[in-house]
């Protein structure tokens, strides 16, 4: 999906609901990814268009947008898993969703796949998280988590092994 681009008419309630529209099932599902609760994530989510909202004058229109809107969410993200030390995981989520490794791709539920990555450290989950869910080139994602690009490649590679290893437990189990 191409970026959109940040233009005056953004600004306006009209510009503001197609930007919402745009962004808003992707910000969900990576903010359910990272909290692991659809309430909160809901919340991060409403937060992070209220500070969009506000801050839209302060973007900087000669970069892509879609790093800037997920950088304000993760941080979002953080602040409430944060104040929320105790987060319940649940287990109710929406859609299926396919995980590729290196050599095939294997069809896995939704729920599923979400209980795996709950096992995974942050700094291995996050980059796995906006790679595949969201679609972000690396480029992106290194940017957006003021990391080397070899670091995120780095931690893509691990998250990916570490994945499978968990599917091929599951799947023998």
């Amino acid at each position: 999906m191409k970026d959109i681009q940040i233009t005056d008419t953004t600004k306006t309630k009209e510009g503001f609901e197609l930007l919402y529209k745009r962004y808003s099932p992707g910000a969900v599902r990576t903010a359910i990814m990272i909290l692991g609760n659809e309430h909160l994530a809901a919340d991060a989510v409403q937060e992070t268009f209220i500070r969009v909202y506000i801050n839209l004058d302060k973007f900087d229109t000669t970069k892509p947008f879609k790093p800037w809107f997920y950088q304000i969410l993760i941080n979002e993200c953080k602040r409430i898993a944060g104040k929320n030390k105790k987060i319940i995981y649940v287990d109710k989520f929406f859609e299926n969703m396919l995980v590729e490794d290196d050599k095939n791709s294997e069809r896995i539920e939704f729920e599923e796949l979400y209980h795996m990555l709950g096992n995974l450290d942050e700094k291995i989950r996050t980059p796995l998280i906006l790679k595949y869910l969201n679609d972000m080139k690396l480029d992106e994602i290194s940017n957006l988590m003021k990391l080397n690009i070899n670091t995120v490649k780095s931690r893509l590679h691990f998250g990916r092994k570490k994945l499978r290893t968990i599917l091929a437990n599951y799947y023998n189990d």
